[in-house]
């Protein structure tokens, strides 16, 4: 398996309730740390972010990075006979855990990045590594509009893949990961959000410290019962299962 379908695998058996042993859990870490993208793969993919659309867009530092964009894991090229929707220079843009088909690269790539941090801060968070990569994404977001809560377009997503890292990568972040919550709240209803998209958030939801999100949860019962009575638990698990979680800590 490819770092992409090794993050998504662990992430349904994560989803599932299933908890991997130490020795699993380290392998997962191993593998995940060799799917790093090298310099020149870095260096080549901010490149084409330069000369496409965003020069004078977005700032580029020194080196030629834009920290709009991925760093450390840069996602894979996908040609349009490996995936069935999206493109862009790159090639077709990587899935959602829910299956949201994202419409820019931006999202596709840092929910990428981000997705594969959060396995490394909750698998071997004492691994100096994965903490030297989580610090150094945390500052990436920081000197961005990523690093708190935006609303435009499929910055809506993106704060909530940010989210989801900084919940299990800076767990203390507890002021920040509620005014996530207050934000991706306060302009939820504002649009008709896909299904998909809507699920992403009570799967991120799901995960946080029941303290955070109960009230929110609470106010959202309907919706989420809903969710789970129209899923079919033999085709769709997945909803089930994220509606269950959310559902046992109201």
């Amino acid at each position: 398996m490819n770092t992409y379908e090794i993050m998504l695998s662990t992430e349904y058996m994560l989803i599932s309730g299933e908890s991997p042993e130490t020795s699993a859990r380290r392998g997962i870490v191993n593998q995940l740390l060799s799917g790093r993208s090298s310099d020149t793969e870095i260096r080549k993919f901010h490149a084409g972010i330069s000369s496409a659309v965003h020069r004078g867009v977005f700032m580029f530092d020194e080196y030629g990075l834009c920290p709009m964009y991925p760093e450390i894991y840069i996602p894979p090229y996908l040609n349009m006979t490996e995936a069935d929707m999206g493109y862009s220079p790159y090639g077709a843009k990587y899935r959602l855990l829910t299956g949201y088909q994202p419409k820019t690269l931006m999202l596709s790539a840092n929910a990428y990045e981000l997705g594969i941090l959060r396995l490394l801060a909750l698998f071997a968070p004492d691994d100096a590594t994965v903490r030297r990569m989580c610090d150094q994404t945390m500052v990436r977001l920081d000197s961005t509009a990523l690093g708190h809560f935006n609303a435009k377009n499929e910055y809506y997503c993106i704060s909530i893949a940010v989210m989801r890292f900084i919940s299990a990568a800076f767990p203390d972040e507890k002021g920040r990961i509620r005014g996530f919550v207050q934000g991706i709240e306060r302009e939820y209803d504002s649009q008709q959000r896909p299904e998909s998209v809507r699920l992403y958030k009570y799967l991120t939801y799901s995960e946080l410290p029941p303290e955070l999100i109960r009230d929110t949860l609470i106010s959202r019962y309907g919706e989420l019962t809903d969710f789970k009575d129209k899923a079919d638990p033999v085709f769709d698990p997945l909803t089930c299962r994220i509606c269950e979680r959310c559902l046992a800590m109201i």
